[in-house]
């Protein structure tokens, strides 16, 4: 076999292999993570940093934040082109993308199922629209860019969002239906929806005075003839976002973190029921519970320093245990939201956004320095 022969067969291996190797990857179950890059594009990466795929192009203006599907074989996502949105599906395991319809207006996020828009027109007034181009006008409307708004169910077309309508207001829209309920709170502060308790229909929100509280919206499957929203229960107070399995809703208060009892409300005594399970949390920093291990960022001596800042995981086992030892694995690093099976987190560290392997401490590449930490979302 001549030279030539022998070099191309070399080239024709290499590229079989960079064909076969991100899908062996997925095959594998690594779970995968959609971010937006230092430089805007949308990206989509495994946890181990072996498979990387830019979706968009450059000079492509993403609208709104990336769903994934509830099964995780595609991601949604919007784009400006020219006056119109285009609204899109991407599939990792073929890398390949699809339009699914278009639309105008801010697209704020789009249904884990692909089929419903959350977006908010000019006026500030926000909006429920199908890829088909049917849309209709909700009842509240907000400044543009508030958090927490387009918060949707994975397993039935609920979006919770807020705004006002005079005060404050909580409302949850099912988009099938077109049915909304909305909870005035009384006061001009917010009253934000925080997320959606893993499967069950519990909607976790912060009400206008700081209580965390949830409400069963499972009467949204048929028609409420009452709204569960004015029943929620009072879980704890917490100062930023909360996180939760299908048992423990874990909050912030000062400078620790506790633990309080899903089922509390049955014996009524959910203030009574929170415990610490986790000191020196940093302030304005999110918290996430996935598979059994809670992620944070905690300080090492000074909560006001930005500086020092480090990640955390704690083995939520130790709750029935009975004794909690949190472990560093990233310092110099604020982490952000965690993979579905535990194995993963995304942290932002002085050279950008890596994933953290929570076993080993190993990191994987994701972007250079500039991009966003909260865009961040793992597979389900």
């Amino acid at each position: 076999m001549n030279s030539r022969r022998v070099a191309l067969l070399v080239i024709f291996c290499f590229i079989l292999f960079t064909l076969i190797a991100p899908l062996s990857t997925l095959a594998q179950g690594t779970p995968l993570v959609a971010f937006i890059n230092s430089s805007g594009q949308l990206v989509i990466s495994s946890g181990d940093g072996s498979y990387r795929w830019i979706v968009t192009n450059p000079g492509e203006t993403l609208e709104g934040d990336t769903t994934w599907s509830p099964s995780g074989d595609q991601l949604f996502f919007a784009v400006s082109v020219g006056g119109d949105i285009s609204l899109r599906a991407a599939s990792p395991a073929q890398q390949s993308v699809s339009e699914i319809g278009r639309t105008i207006g801010s697209v704020l996020a789009l249904s884990p199922d692909g089929n419903f828009i959350f977006y908010q027109q000019d006026d500030g007034t926000y909006g429920i629209g199908s890829p088909g181009g049917t849309a209709f006008t909700l009842p509240i409307s907000n400044d543009f860019g508030a958090r927490y708004s387009g918060l949707w169910m994975n397993n039935l077309p609920l979006v919770a969002y807020w705004g006002y309508a005079g005060n404050s207001a909580l409302a949850v829209t099912n988009a099938a239906t077109q049915q909304t309920l909305t909870l005035d709170s009384g006061r001009s502060a917010p009253i934000t929806p925080l997320l959606w308790q893993p499967n069950s229909t519990e909607l976790i929100y912060r009400d206008a005075t700081g209580v965390v509280q949830t409400a069963d919206l499972a009467c949204f499957q048929a028609a409420c003839s009452t709204n569960p929203l004015e029943s929620a229960i009072p879980l704890a107070s917490a100062d930023a976002d909360v996180a939760t399995d299908e048992s423990q809703l874990y909050f912030r208060s000062g400078s620790s973190i506790a633990a309080v009892d899903l089922n509390c409300a049955a014996a009524n005594n959910c203030a009574d029921s929170a415990f610490v399970i986790a000191e020196n949390a940093a302030p304005q920093t999110p918290l996430n519970a996935a598979n059994g291990t809670l992620v944070y960022t905690a300080y090492a001596q000074n909560a006001n320093d930005p500086n020092d800042r480090e990640v955390r995981v704690l083995d939520l086992a130790c709750i029935s245990g009975g004794s909690c030892a949190p472990q560093t694995l990233a310092t110099n690093a604020i982490a952000g939201s965690a993979a579905a099976n535990g194995q993963y987190a995304v942290i932002e560290s002085g050279n950008g956004l890596e994933s953290l392997d929570l076993s080993s401490g190993a990191r994987a590449y994701l972007s250079d320095r500039g991009a966003a930490l909260t865009q961040a979302h793992w597979q389900p």
